[in-house]
Protein backbone atom coordinates (compact mmCIF):
# COMPACT_ATOMS: atom_id res chain seq x y z
CA UNK A 1 0.00 0.00 0.00
CA UNK A 2 2.99 2.28 0.04
CA UNK A 3 4.17 4.36 -2.76
CA UNK A 4 7.00 3.36 -4.89
CA UNK A 5 10.26 4.93 -6.12
CA UNK A 6 11.47 5.03 -9.73
CA UNK A 7 14.69 6.04 -10.28
CA UNK A 8 14.95 8.85 -12.95
CA UNK A 9 18.76 9.40 -12.64
CA UNK A 10 21.45 9.28 -9.90
CA UNK A 11 20.04 10.69 -6.89
CA UNK A 12 16.71 11.54 -8.75
CA UNK A 13 13.47 9.92 -7.99
CA UNK A 14 9.92 10.15 -8.60
CA UNK A 15 7.22 8.89 -6.33
CA UNK A 16 4.19 6.54 -8.28
CA UNK A 17 1.19 6.04 -6.24
CA UNK A 18 -1.07 3.02 -6.43
CA UNK A 19 -4.12 5.43 -7.40
CA UNK A 20 -6.75 2.96 -6.69
CA UNK A 21 -5.47 2.26 -3.74
CA UNK A 22 -5.40 5.94 -2.55
CA UNK A 23 -8.65 7.04 -4.12
CA UNK A 24 -10.31 3.55 -2.07
CA UNK A 25 -8.95 4.89 1.07
CA UNK A 26 -10.14 8.35 0.78
CA UNK A 27 -13.80 6.95 -0.38
CA UNK A 28 -13.36 5.19 3.09
CA UNK A 29 -12.72 8.42 4.83
CA UNK A 30 -15.82 9.64 3.06
CA UNK A 31 -17.99 6.87 4.08
CA UNK A 32 -16.53 7.21 7.29
CA UNK A 33 -17.34 11.02 7.67
CA UNK A 34 -21.10 9.97 6.38
CA UNK A 35 -21.40 7.48 9.61
CA UNK A 36 -20.54 10.14 12.08
CA UNK A 37 -24.57 11.32 11.74
CA UNK A 38 -25.43 8.08 13.85
CA UNK A 39 -22.81 7.88 15.97
CA UNK A 40 -19.78 10.40 16.42
CA UNK A 41 -17.13 8.45 18.40
CA UNK A 42 -17.71 5.21 16.72
CA UNK A 43 -16.38 5.63 13.55
CA UNK A 44 -13.35 6.48 15.16
CA UNK A 45 -12.85 3.16 17.30
CA UNK A 46 -13.46 0.82 13.93
CA UNK A 47 -11.07 2.82 12.39
CA UNK A 48 -8.39 2.52 15.06
CA UNK A 49 -9.15 -1.15 14.96
CA UNK A 50 -8.53 -1.61 11.68
CA UNK A 51 -5.22 0.35 11.48
CA UNK A 52 -4.34 -1.99 14.84
CA UNK A 53 -5.40 -5.30 12.62
CA UNK A 54 -4.85 -4.01 8.96
CA UNK A 55 -8.24 -4.37 7.66
CA UNK A 56 -9.37 -3.88 4.35
CA UNK A 57 -8.27 -0.27 2.76
CA UNK A 58 -6.84 1.26 5.35
CA UNK A 59 -3.85 3.62 5.04
CA UNK A 60 -3.14 6.47 7.83
CA UNK A 61 -1.68 9.17 6.78
CA UNK A 62 1.54 10.21 8.23
CA UNK A 63 1.06 11.21 11.95
CA UNK A 64 -1.98 10.08 12.57
CA UNK A 65 -1.49 5.88 13.23
CA UNK A 66 -1.68 6.66 16.73
CA UNK A 67 -5.71 6.43 16.36
CA UNK A 68 -4.09 2.08 16.41
CA UNK A 69 -2.66 2.02 19.23
CA UNK A 70 -4.44 0.10 22.39
CA UNK A 71 -4.66 3.14 24.07
CA UNK A 72 -6.55 5.03 21.60
CA UNK A 73 -8.83 2.04 20.88
CA UNK A 74 -9.72 1.90 24.61
CA UNK A 75 -10.25 5.24 24.77
CA UNK A 76 -12.79 5.71 21.61
CA UNK A 77 -14.49 2.55 22.94
CA UNK A 78 -15.29 4.17 26.31
CA UNK A 79 -16.29 7.41 24.60
CA UNK A 80 -18.57 5.24 22.14
CA UNK A 81 -20.79 3.70 25.40
CA UNK A 82 -21.08 7.12 27.07
CA UNK A 83 -22.25 8.47 24.15
CA UNK A 84 -24.82 5.54 24.03
CA UNK A 85 -26.00 6.08 27.71
CA UNK A 86 -26.26 10.14 27.13
CA UNK A 87 -28.48 9.10 23.84
CA UNK A 88 -30.93 7.18 26.42
CA UNK A 89 -31.07 10.62 28.75
CA UNK A 90 -33.57 13.37 27.04
CA UNK A 91 -31.61 16.14 28.62
CA UNK A 92 -28.24 15.29 27.85
CA UNK A 93 -29.46 13.94 24.38
CA UNK A 94 -30.75 17.26 23.71
CA UNK A 95 -27.67 18.79 24.52
CA UNK A 96 -25.19 16.28 22.66
CA UNK A 97 -26.98 16.48 19.46
CA UNK A 98 -26.51 20.98 20.21
CA UNK A 99 -22.75 20.01 20.30
CA UNK A 100 -22.59 17.25 17.33
CA UNK A 101 -23.15 19.91 15.22
CA UNK A 102 -20.32 21.73 16.22
CA UNK A 103 -18.30 18.86 15.85
CA UNK A 104 -19.37 17.27 13.31
CA UNK A 105 -17.01 19.79 10.87
CA UNK A 106 -14.18 19.02 12.80
CA UNK A 107 -14.47 15.02 13.19
CA UNK A 108 -15.64 14.57 9.41
CA UNK A 109 -12.45 16.34 8.19
CA UNK A 110 -10.19 14.70 10.78
CA UNK A 111 -11.50 11.28 9.79
CA UNK A 112 -10.83 12.04 5.92
CA UNK A 113 -7.19 13.28 6.27
CA UNK A 114 -6.61 10.46 8.62
CA UNK A 115 -7.65 7.32 6.63
CA UNK A 116 -6.54 8.89 3.24
CA UNK A 117 -2.80 8.32 2.93
CA UNK A 118 -2.55 10.53 0.09
CA UNK A 119 -2.99 13.30 2.70
CA UNK A 120 1.29 12.84 3.62
CA UNK A 121 1.77 13.78 -0.18
CA UNK A 122 0.94 17.70 -0.14
CA UNK A 123 -0.25 20.31 1.93
CA UNK A 124 -2.79 21.24 -0.68
CA UNK A 125 -3.95 17.83 -0.70
CA UNK A 126 -4.68 18.04 2.91
CA UNK A 127 -6.53 20.85 2.95
CA UNK A 128 -8.95 19.63 0.34
CA UNK A 129 -9.73 16.37 2.07
CA UNK A 130 -10.22 18.28 5.16
CA UNK A 131 -13.03 21.03 3.28
CA UNK A 132 -14.31 18.01 1.85
CA UNK A 133 -14.19 15.97 5.18
CA UNK A 134 -15.67 18.85 6.78
CA UNK A 135 -18.48 18.91 4.34
CA UNK A 136 -19.68 15.22 4.59
CA UNK A 137 -19.85 15.61 8.47
CA UNK A 138 -22.11 18.96 8.27
CA UNK A 139 -24.16 17.62 5.58
CA UNK A 140 -24.85 14.22 6.85
CA UNK A 141 -25.11 15.86 10.49
CA UNK A 142 -27.94 17.90 8.87
CA UNK A 143 -29.18 15.49 6.37
CA UNK A 144 -30.41 13.41 9.25
CA UNK A 145 -30.91 15.39 12.41
CA UNK A 146 -33.59 17.58 10.59
CA UNK A 147 -36.31 14.88 9.69
CA UNK A 148 -35.55 13.18 12.30
CA UNK A 149 -36.22 16.05 14.51
CA UNK A 150 -39.33 16.34 12.45
CA UNK A 151 -40.52 12.82 12.97
CA UNK A 152 -40.36 13.26 16.44
CA UNK A 153 -42.43 16.34 16.09
CA UNK A 154 -45.01 14.38 13.58
CA UNK A 155 -45.12 11.33 15.74
CA UNK A 156 -45.87 13.49 18.99
CA UNK A 157 -42.79 12.75 20.35
CA UNK A 158 -43.08 8.92 20.11
CA UNK A 159 -39.99 8.92 17.95
CA UNK A 160 -37.08 9.90 20.05
CA UNK A 161 -33.12 9.61 19.98
CA UNK A 162 -33.60 8.95 23.62
CA UNK A 163 -35.62 6.14 23.04
CA UNK A 164 -33.07 2.83 24.31
CA UNK A 165 -34.36 0.50 21.14
CA UNK A 166 -33.78 3.71 18.58
CA UNK A 167 -29.66 4.68 20.36
CA UNK A 168 -28.33 0.68 20.14
CA UNK A 169 -30.50 0.51 16.72
CA UNK A 170 -28.24 3.34 15.21
CA UNK A 171 -25.51 2.11 17.24
CA UNK A 172 -25.57 -1.14 15.15
CA UNK A 173 -25.77 0.76 12.36
CA UNK A 174 -22.75 2.97 12.83
CA UNK A 175 -21.02 0.11 13.16
CA UNK A 176 -22.05 -1.70 10.29
CA UNK A 177 -21.86 0.78 7.78
CA UNK A 178 -18.22 1.71 9.54
CA UNK A 179 -17.16 -1.99 9.08
CA UNK A 180 -18.74 -1.82 5.68
CA UNK A 181 -16.76 1.21 5.00
CA UNK A 182 -13.23 -0.18 5.68
CA UNK A 183 -13.96 -3.04 3.55
CA UNK A 184 -15.77 -2.07 1.05
CA UNK A 185 -16.14 1.88 0.48
CA UNK A 186 -18.21 2.26 -2.11
CA UNK A 187 -20.70 0.17 -1.05
CA UNK A 188 -20.51 2.03 2.41
CA UNK A 189 -21.13 5.41 0.94
CA UNK A 190 -24.19 3.98 -1.72
CA UNK A 191 -25.54 2.90 2.04
CA UNK A 192 -25.40 6.07 3.27
CA UNK A 193 -26.71 8.21 0.32
CA UNK A 194 -29.31 5.29 0.03
CA UNK A 195 -30.17 6.17 4.05
CA UNK A 196 -30.11 9.53 4.01
CA UNK A 197 -32.22 9.72 1.17
CA UNK A 198 -34.94 6.69 2.44
CA UNK A 199 -34.83 9.12 5.51
CA UNK A 200 -36.10 12.56 3.71
CA UNK A 201 -38.74 10.64 1.83
CA UNK A 202 -39.87 9.02 4.67
CA UNK A 203 -40.39 12.49 6.48
CA UNK A 204 -41.94 14.01 3.91
CA UNK A 205 -44.48 11.53 3.16
CA UNK A 206 -45.12 10.56 6.89
CA UNK A 207 -46.76 14.12 6.95
CA UNK A 208 -49.53 12.83 4.30
CA UNK A 209 -50.16 9.23 5.20
CA UNK A 210 -47.91 7.75 7.89
CA UNK A 211 -50.22 4.52 7.94
CA UNK A 212 -49.12 3.57 4.14
CA UNK A 213 -45.92 4.41 5.06
CA UNK A 214 -45.66 2.57 8.00
CA UNK A 215 -46.63 -0.66 6.11
CA UNK A 216 -44.32 0.09 2.93
CA UNK A 217 -41.70 0.24 5.94
CA UNK A 218 -42.83 -3.06 7.23
CA UNK A 219 -42.51 -4.87 3.77
CA UNK A 220 -39.27 -3.35 2.91
CA UNK A 221 -37.99 -4.56 6.57
CA UNK A 222 -39.40 -7.92 6.05
CA UNK A 223 -38.03 -8.16 2.06
CA UNK A 224 -34.23 -7.10 3.34
CA UNK A 225 -34.52 -9.96 5.91
CA UNK A 226 -34.22 -12.44 3.41
CA UNK A 227 -30.75 -11.70 2.11
CA UNK A 228 -29.75 -11.21 5.63
CA UNK A 229 -30.64 -15.08 6.80
CA UNK A 230 -27.37 -16.13 4.61
CA UNK A 231 -24.03 -16.58 6.54
CA UNK A 232 -21.97 -13.42 6.64
CA UNK A 233 -24.79 -10.89 5.85
CA UNK A 234 -26.31 -10.86 9.67
CA UNK A 235 -24.80 -7.23 9.71
CA UNK A 236 -28.02 -6.42 7.33
CA UNK A 237 -30.04 -7.08 10.42
CA UNK A 238 -29.04 -4.21 11.97
CA UNK A 239 -30.24 -1.97 8.96
CA UNK A 240 -34.11 -3.76 9.19
CA UNK A 241 -33.87 -3.44 13.02
CA UNK A 242 -33.94 0.46 12.73
CA UNK A 243 -36.17 1.05 10.09
CA UNK A 244 -38.76 -1.28 11.25
CA UNK A 245 -38.59 0.40 14.70
CA UNK A 246 -39.61 3.78 13.04
CA UNK A 247 -41.83 2.41 11.36
CA UNK A 248 -43.22 0.69 14.37
CA UNK A 249 -43.78 4.35 16.24
CA UNK A 250 -45.24 5.34 12.89
CA UNK A 251 -47.67 2.60 12.42
CA UNK A 252 -48.76 3.74 16.24
CA UNK A 253 -48.74 7.31 15.24
CA UNK A 254 -50.98 6.29 12.44
CA UNK A 255 -53.54 4.04 14.17
CA UNK A 256 -52.32 1.48 10.81
CA UNK A 257 -52.78 -2.34 12.72
CA UNK A 258 -51.45 -3.82 9.27
CA UNK A 259 -48.10 -1.64 9.54
CA UNK A 260 -47.70 -2.14 13.24
CA UNK A 261 -48.14 -6.17 12.71
CA UNK A 262 -45.60 -6.20 9.67
CA UNK A 263 -43.44 -4.19 11.73
CA UNK A 264 -43.33 -5.87 14.69
CA UNK A 265 -42.75 -9.15 12.92
CA UNK A 266 -39.94 -7.37 11.04
CA UNK A 267 -38.31 -6.34 14.35
CA UNK A 268 -38.99 -9.55 16.13
CA UNK A 269 -36.89 -11.12 13.41
CA UNK A 270 -34.00 -8.35 13.62
CA UNK A 271 -33.34 -8.72 16.97
CA UNK A 272 -33.60 -12.77 16.79
CA UNK A 273 -31.03 -12.09 13.46
CA UNK A 274 -28.12 -9.89 15.24
CA UNK A 275 -28.71 -12.02 18.66
CA UNK A 276 -28.00 -15.58 16.36
CA UNK A 277 -25.72 -13.51 14.41
CA UNK A 278 -23.72 -11.86 16.84
CA UNK A 279 -24.49 -8.90 15.03
CA UNK A 280 -22.11 -9.71 11.80
CA UNK A 281 -22.21 -13.22 10.83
Amino acid sequence: MCPRLCLLSPGHYIIILDMDIYIASVIMGIALAATTRLKMTLPFFILGIAIKLGWGMVHPATGTEWLGSWPAIICFGVAVILEIIADNIPAVEHWLDIAEGFISPVAGAFIVIAASGMAEFDPLMTLVLGLIGAGVGVGAYLAHNIPKRGARDISGGAFTGASFLSSISETGLAAAEAFIAVNWPWIALGLAVLSLVAGWLLFIFLRKKPGLISILVGIVSLCALVPALLPFLGIIAWFTLAWSFIGLVVAARGRSWAGAILNFLALLLSLARVIVGLGIF
